[in-house]
């Protein structure tokens, strides 16, 4: 592969000075490196675009007999549908009767749902038309 000509004084021809193979295999790394960069930069983007539609807020509630903790989903954009609640991975149960799900929520409305029976939420995972949210104590 020429990077350069240069010509020789004594014959007048043109003579290739070409790329030692260390040399060639570092560029090919150097491309390679870039092209993974630019696409983690195109996912870091794309990620960063689309926002949580919701606000999630755990209250931990203590009455005599029993422990028990609210998941409150609260709407904080004009039109939110919320698909689904995941506590725990799935490994909490409800104490009631969970909502029917999908629930339509308007801006500043919000849904409750109570978790107990010897459930310490950790992770809270909200499934709406926007995306799934996930929130972390």
């Amino acid at each position: 592969m020429p990077i350069y000509g240069r010509k020789n004084s004594k014959t007048s021809h043109l003579v290739q000075v070409t790329v030692s193979g260390r040399l060639q295999n570092l560029g090919v790394f150097i491309m390679k490196q870039l092209l993974i960069a630019f696409a983690w930069l195109g996912m870091i983007s794309a990620c960063s675009d689309s926002k949580p539609n919701v606000e999630i807020e755990i209250y931990e509630r203590a009455s005599l007999y029993i422990k028990s903790y609210e998941v409150k989903i609260k709407a904080i954009e004009d039109h939110v549908i919320v698909n689904d609640i995941i506590v725990n991975r799935g490994n909490c149960e409800s104490l009631f009767e969970k909502p029917g799900f999908p629930i339509q929520l308007k801006f500043g409305k919000s849904i409750s749902v109570s978790y107990g029976r010897r459930c310490d939420v950790t992770q809270v995972d909200v499934v709406t038309n926007n995306g799934s949210w996930t929130v972390t104590y």
